[in-house]
This record gives structure tokens, C-alpha cells and sequence, in this order.
């Protein structure tokens, strides 16, 4: 019984959070706070190690977003170029 007390509430709270919408959008916000605030001298020298191994792991993941969503964008853009030529292919033949 204790088990299925803690699964509802598990999904509950998975619920509640897929609810918030918390994206890659936002984290890119939040590498931008983070460079902003760096730049104006919003953070002492004792907490740089601590906002530039968070910085690091974000910037790292955003990378990784940003490399698995490339091959997405190529084949779009290769998609989109078929369709031209066939167009243009269609066009030359009339």
C-alpha cells in the first residue's frame, strides 16, 4: 500500500511539472542570465566555481541539443530541395 501511495504521488508531481513547460528555450534564457550577470559582476569570486561548473553542464547539453537536432534541420532542408527540383524539373518539361 505504502508503494502505490508513492507512485501516486510520483505521477502526480510528473504531471505537475510536465504542466510547467520548462523547454530548451528556457535554458537557453538561462545561459544568457548566467552570462549577463558574469559580465556585470553579479557574482562573487567564491561562487564562480560552483555558477561555472552549472554553466558548463548547461552550455554542454544545449550542444548536445543542438547536435541532434542538426540532422533533423538537413533532412528538412534536403526534403525541401527535392521538392524544388522536382517542381522546376515539372516546369521545364511543359
Amino acid at each position: 500500500m505504502k508503494d502505490d501511495v508513492n507512485k501516486e504521488a510520483t505521477e502526480q508531481v510528473t504531471e505537475e511539472a510536465s504542466q510547467v513547460g520548462l523547454g530548451i528555450t528556457d535554458l537557453r534564457v538561462f545561459k544568457e542570465v548566467i552570462d549577463v550577470a558574469s559580465a556585470r559582476g553579479a557574482f562573487k569570486a567564491d561562487e564562480f566555481a560552483t555558477i561555472g561548473d552549472a554553466y558548463g553542464r548547461l552550455s554542454a547539453f544545449l550542444a548536445k541539443v543542438d547536435q541532434a537536432n542538426a540532422p533533423a534541420e538537413d533532412e528538412a532542408t534536403d526534403e525541401t530541395a527535392t521538392e524544388l527540383n522536382e517542381v522546376e524539373e515539372d516546369n521545364t518539361e511543359e
